[in-house]
């Protein structure tokens, strides 16, 4: 995948974040597009924030612009090996997942989709959903994407996987329903 494609995915990926938030329901804290504080304590970005503020203004996306696309790439795009997939759909779900719910739960989803479309074994075979994307993970992943509606069905399972643990975790924290609406329009687009 080209550098270009990379910046294009993360420009969809911050439109969809948004800009600076402050939620004292939010489990992330404060965040600057996607990049919550309390999970990237030392983002190189938080000092241009903090200084910002100390202005009494709101951040905003383009003060952090370059850290940004820095961080996602190395905390969200390359250990997923978006760069090695053959799809940009689902090099864009693989992402978005990895953004929004960490790395390995990413990675988790990508192989519980493909063990669920391989047709019980017959279409490729079961592969270990161990959260690390693999050789194995991206020789099944491009035997997958050569099949009639590869792409479109790997991303509809993993949307569904996302749908699944957005209903299941404002079931076990109802404070968390405020944003329910827009964590499944984030899965329908």
């Amino acid at each position: 995948m080209t550098s270009d494609r990379f910046n294009e995915i993360v420009a969809e990926i911050i439109e969809v974040e948004g800009g600076y938030v402050n939620d004292p329901d939010d489990p992330g804290g404060e965040t600057i597009a996607g990049i919550a504080r309390r999970y990237n304590p030392r983002w190189s970005g938080w000092a241009k924030v903090d200084r910002i503020k100390a202005r009494n203004e709101v951040p905003v996306v383009a003060d952090v612009e370059r850290e940004l696309y820095e961080h996602y790439r190395l905390m969200y795009w390359d250990p997923v090996r978006c760069s090695d997939f053959q799809d940009d759909a689902v090099a864009l779900v693989v992402f978005d997942t990895s953004v929004h719910m960490g790395t390995s739960r990413a990675a988790t989803y990508l192989q519980q989709a493909l063990n669920l479309l391989n047709r019980d074994g017959r279409s490729w075979p079961e592969i270990l959903e161990d959260g690390r994307i693999g050789p194995t993970t991206l020789s099944i992943l491009a035997r997958c994407l050569r099949g009639r509606h590869g792409s479109k069905d790997l991303v509809l399972v993993i949307h569904t996987l996302r749908g699944m643990h957005y209903i299941n975790r404002v079931r076990q924290r109802p404070s968390q329903e405020k944003y329910l609406r827009g964590w499944l329009r984030r899965i329908s687009n």
